[in-house]
């Protein structure tokens, strides 16, 4: 005995089937979530990373230019194909760990990004970039100079 005839149209028992798989699918998805990462930048990229420069020696010997970058490489996967600029950044405020034997320009057009050794130093000096990602939270990055 069928419960439907043959020619029953929209009613037959395997279009109620197909449509109640479906209506489950849509509910409940596919067990995942789907959701986007977080391409938001959260440091900085200094290059060069370390240098060394002569304290002794005339500008431009005993100077060091440094340019931040965005680091889209420490970004999760997924966000490849983000348009993050990997263009150096120029709102970035520098500092150093050593004020006393290294200086770093903050002024566009003049010195920004530019360290100038003072003084031999008796290690590395950290070079820090602090400025604002995406979101308006302050993010850095950090290189290390010399000045022999």
């Amino acid at each position: 005995m069928k419960l439907f005839p043959a020619n029953s149209g929209w009613f037959s028992i395997p279009f109620i089937f197909l449509t109640t798989m479906a209506m489950l699918a849509a509910l409940t998805g596919c067990g995942g979530h789907s959701s986007t990462p977080d391409c938001t930048v959260n440091s900085f990229n200094i290059s060069p990373a370390t240098a060394t420069a002569d304290h002794l020696a005339a500008p431009p010997g005993n100077q060091v230019q440094f340019f931040g970058f965005d680091a889209i490489n420490t970004l999760p996967p997924g966000c490849s194909t983000v348009a993050v600029t990997q263009a150096a950044r120029i709102d970035l405020k520098w500092v150093v760990s050593d004020p006393v034997n290294v200086a770093i320009g903050n002024t566009q057009g003049v010195d920004y990004g530019l360290a100038t050794c003072n003084n031999a130093t008796a290690g590395a000096v950290t070079i820090t970039a602090t400025g604002p990602n995406a979101r308006n939270a302050t993010i850095a990055g950090t290189a290390t100079l010399t000045c022999k």
